[in-house]
């Protein structure tokens, strides 16, 4: 408390002792992040001319697997978090299943493809929902991922490959 009967900007102690260990821990990940910018440019490199990064003294290999691991470690922290604030239980599966054509449709090697496949699968399942039912659901974002697939094998965002000989 301050004088006057008014409230620090922290209020409670738990508040400003959340403030403080947050700060702290963006200051030590930036900290982290512009010390060990060697690693971030040497995965970047392996993913984007292997053959290049090799010659240049990188195991790509190792940068592959370690990428692996690091997502699949990320993946099961926010599987815990979530399951720890909300109910989980088998019927979930669902929405797995539903994110594969999102990201299918904008594209397997591009982020934004991803994020706009997802907004147009949401959006055509809202209309399905509404205009046909919920049973429809299923079949017509499959369909519309079949279509998408026949007409642009590798996405509406998805990168040609250009082979030089």
């Amino acid at each position: 408390m301050l004088a006057g009967g008014r409230s620090s900007r922290m209020g409670t102690p738990k508040a400003a002792l959340e403030w403080h260990g947050s700060t702290l821990l963006r200051r030590t990940v930036g900290i982290v992040a512009r010390a060990t910018g060697g690693p971030v440019v040497v995965v970047r490199a392996a993913g984007q001319d292997s053959v290049l990064a090799s010659q240049g003294g990188i195991h790509v290999r190792r940068m592959y697997i370690g990428a692996w691991v690091i997502g699949g470690v990320l993946a099961a922290i926010a599987g815990i978090l979530y399951g720890s604030t909300s109910i989980v239980d088998s019927s979930m599966s669902g929405l797995g299943l539903i994110a594969i054509p999102a990201l299918v449709l904008g594209g397997l090697d591009s982020f934004e493809g991803a994020v706009a496949g997802g907004l147009i699968v949401g959006i055509v399942q809202g209309f399905i929902t509404v205009y046909l039912g919920g049973q429809w659901v299923n079949p017509v974002t499959y369909t519309l991922l079949l279509v998408v697939l026949l007409v642009l094998p590798r996405g509406l965002f998805g990168t040609q490959e250009v082979l030089k000989v």
